[in-house]
């Protein structure tokens, strides 16, 4: 994401080998907030993946040389920073299990309505800026602390955030009591 002209502009990677699919897309999605990127195939989209920063990945499952599943997997391997929203004209419930194992953000079906792709890309960049604020806010209360915190903090499932942010404001909680205590002595 950059700014510009004070609005957050937001890049998004289409991924389809299909053109009329990444044209309709990048039609339907071009607007002041998205930088719409486009690739035909898994291997080029990894390519854009490793050298710019991509706010969001939609991606379709059936591609050559490189398939949307490939792709998620890669990009979950190698902690590479983006959403993900699937797009598939197949409605089988073991790749959406696949897909969310690999942190994939949605699923959507084709024919899909372009009212449901745009809400699911909004709640997705939401999601990400969200996520972001939270890495952001739970770093200053660890650096406070003088607590050493891993980098790949976005990675972590969610019940075990939950267990070190609890940890983390009893740890803040029993040093201001400490502080507190001393100032009175």
């Amino acid at each position: 994401m950059k700014m510009l002209d004070g609005i957050k502009k937001y890049k998004i990677l289409i991924v389809d080998d299909l053109d009329d699919m990444r044209e309709i897309l990048q039609y339907h999605l071009s607007n002041d907030s998205y930088e719409i990127l486009e690739a035909t195939n898994g291997v080029e989209a990894l390519k854009y993946l490793r050298s710019n920063a991509i706010d969001l990945l939609i991606t379709d499952i059936e591609m050559p040389e490189m398939n949307g599943m490939q792709l998620c997997k890669i990009v979950f391997e190698e902690q590479i920073d983006t959403s993900t929203i699937i797009i598939t004209c197949h409605q089988i419930l073991d790749e959406a299990k696949e897909a969310f194992k690999y942190g994939v953000f949605d699923f959507i079906t084709k024919p899909y309505d372009l009212r449901v792709v745009n809400n699911r890309v909004q709640l997705a960049l939401e999601r990400r800026d969200l996520e972001k604020t939270h890495f952001e806010m739970i770093k200053i209360l660890y650096d406070g602390l003088g607590i050493k915190m891993k980098e790949d903090y976005s990675k972590i499932p969610m019940a075990e955030r939950i267990y070190q942010l609890k940890r983390v404001i009893h740890l803040a909680r029993t040093k201001l009591f400490r502080l507190t205590i001393s100032k009175k002595s």
